[in-house]
């Protein structure tokens, strides 16, 4: 949901002791009908499930809210998670020169160490949900400017010129939001796709409403030679993304510059394959082919066949680059392997198996052969080698993170 800040992810935390849930529930779907963002841990279940909670809260109860709403009782003061969130929030609260924590005295007598005893308060029994809700809504539009997101773009934009400032997560996260607000002119694109440092799940789909032409030459000036090897890794995959057939040729001058990092030479030839590249596939044949080749540039070359078409000589291939002195090359032709549906290889992942002294590669390996546990051989070596159950249903969370990065962008 947009919240009423616009700057912040949430307009309001709320931090409680679990006694007291059930105020906090209602004061939380209270302030949500009345079109606030709010944290309230039951409302993000989802999001929490597996995170690490400590750095988790120290955003929300932090630089991610605009206010922070503590339900004071006497569970409060003796809880480790309140006591958390209490410490993070007045952290803040020393930043941000104003007032933040906003406390609400669910009883009378209840002392909050640290919590100065002149603070303004509500009183729950006095002013119940509506009371405190109106009286944050109230709060909230006195506190924040009514920029629209075009200022607040405008000023973050001046921002980044004058001082080289880029916005921090939450107002990136604004500017998605808000996407048909950004200026279609080429500086503007710059400043924006430079700002998307973080993990976005649905900018494929935002910057698909961009004009693909301007976010193109945005992200050939990150190129620079001037810029970081990450900025410049960027600019490649927001220019892939643009305009892939334009791109290839950018990519190709950077792999072929005899001057350039290796490593930025290899990011640019992985991607080939996004380019639906046939001279970068007859490339990375080539490299396989060729064993002196650098590791790295070895398995970008593999992973450029994995996307491609299968040849007649793919299966020998990725055959041989099973026996690489590599493991992260030995993992790269497995996941090729699965990616082309090559089911005649699995005798080959089974062999790659019985030798492989790398845990990790190993892993790697038999998650890829479990593809293939259709496949009589397959169920027998499963079985002769007691596979857990569990390993059928758990993914290989290595390559799922590099093919949700390839969907990302």
């Amino acid at each position: 949901m947009e919240n009423m800040s616009g700057k912040f992810e949430h307009d309001v935390a709320i931090s409680y002791a679990g006694e007291d849930r059930k105020i906090a529930e209602q004061l939380a779907k209270a302030l949500k009908e009345r079109g606030l963002s709010v944290f309230y841990d039951r409302f993000s279940k989802d999001e929490l499930w597996g995170k690490q909670l400590s750095t988790w809260f120290k955003k929300k109860y932090g630089k991610s809210s605009l206010f922070v709403l503590v339900l004071i009782s006497q569970h409060y003061p003796v809880k480790d998670w309140t006591n958390f969130e209490f410490a993070t929030a007045k952290a803040e609260e020393k930043k941000r020169k104003r007032e933040f924590i906003l406390p609400v005295r669910l009883d009378k007598k209840t002392l909050l160490q640290g919590l100065p005893t002149d603070k303004g308060y509500l009183d729950f029994n006095e002013d119940g949900i509506d009371g405190i809700a109106e009286c944050l809504v109230q709060k909230i539009k006195k506190t924040t400017s009514g920029k629209g997101p075009e200022e607040v773009f405008a000023d973050a934009y001046q921002e980044w010129k004058k001082a080289n400032f880029l916005p921090g997560e939450t107002k990136v996260r604004y500017f998605l939001d808000n996407i048909g607000s950004i200026p279609s002119d080429v500086d503007s694109y710059e400043f924006f796709i430079r700002s998307l440092v973080g993990y976005h799940p649905d900018l494929k789909e935002k910057l698909g409403t961009l004009d693909k032409g301007l976010i193109f030459k945005a992200s050939i000036r990150m190129l620079n030679r001037d810029e970081t090897f990450y900025t410049r890794w960027r600019g490649i995959r927001y220019a892939v993304f643009a305009d892939p057939r334009q791109a290839e040729s950018y990519l190709w001058d950077i792999f072929n510059d005899q001057t350039e990092d290796s490593e930025m030479k290899t990011a640019a030839f992985e991607k080939l394959w996004k380019c639906e590249s046939k001279r970068g596939l007859n490339a990375s044949y080539a490299i396989v082919l060729m064993k002196e080749h650098a590791w790295q540039l070895r398995k970008a070359a593999l992973k450029n066949i994995g996307h491609g078409e299968v040849r007649d000589e793919t299966a020998r291939i990725l055959t041989q680059a099973l026996k690489d002195k590599r493991g992260e090359v030995r993992s790269e032709a497995a996941y090729s392997i699965v990616r082309l549906q090559l089911n005649q290889l699995a005798p080959d992942l089974m062999n790659a198996l019985k030798v492989e002294r790398s845990r990790k590669c190993a892993n790697r390996l038999l998650y890829c052969l479990v593809n293939f546990n259709t496949d009589p051989k397959v169920q027998k070596f499963a079985n002769e080698h007691n596979f857990p159950k569990w390993f059928y249903s758990t993914p290989d969370y290595h390559e799922i993170w590099s093919d949700l990065m390839d969907e990302w962008l």
